[in-house]
Order: structure tokens, then sequence, then C-alpha cells
């Protein structure tokens, strides 16, 4: 019970943690963009061109902590699977 509790609260930590890596540029750039069209009056094209500059790097950034967590969790289960390998020898 306890290990499934826990690897619910893992997944959901992941799922929270991608989105807030891509909602964060993305809402940064909106605001960027909102203030150079309504306080500079630049125009639209400014607040376009920041929504998308802020979703390009918020999908770089959600893919790279993808890749940086699914590689360090990986490593991780191999040492495991390794270390209880050893134990289950002794």
């Amino acid at each position: 019970m306890h290990k499934k509790f826990f690897h619910f609260a893992y997944i959901m930590t992941f799922l929270w943690q991608t989105v807030f890596s891509f909602a964060l540029p993305l809402g940064f750039f909106w605001l960027v963009g909102y203030l150079l069209n309504s306080k500079l009056g630049l125009g639209k094209w400014s607040l376009a061109l920041c929504i998308v500059i802020g979703a390009l790097l918020g999908v770089y950034s959600m893919f790279h902590y993808i890749i940086t967590t699914v590689d360090w969790a990986t490593k991780e289960d191999k040492g495991n699977s390794i270390q209880s390998k050893k134990d289950s020898k002794k």
C-alpha cells in the first residue's frame, strides 16, 4: 500500500514539475508581450512574438527537465537493481 502511494506521489510531482516548467516561461513572456503591447504600444505582433518565444522556451525547458529526470531515475534504478542482486547473492 505504501509503495503505491509513494509511486503515485512521485508521478504527480513529476507531472506537476513538467507542467510548471512549460507554463512559467510561457506566462512570463506573455506578460512581457502584454506590457510591450499595452504600455509601449508596439502592436499585437509583439504580444504574438513573445507568446511564441515563451512557448518555445517552455517546450525546451519541459523536455530538458524530462530528459534529465528520466536519466537520473534510470541511473537510480540500475543502481538499485545491481544492489539488490548483490544483496540476494549474500
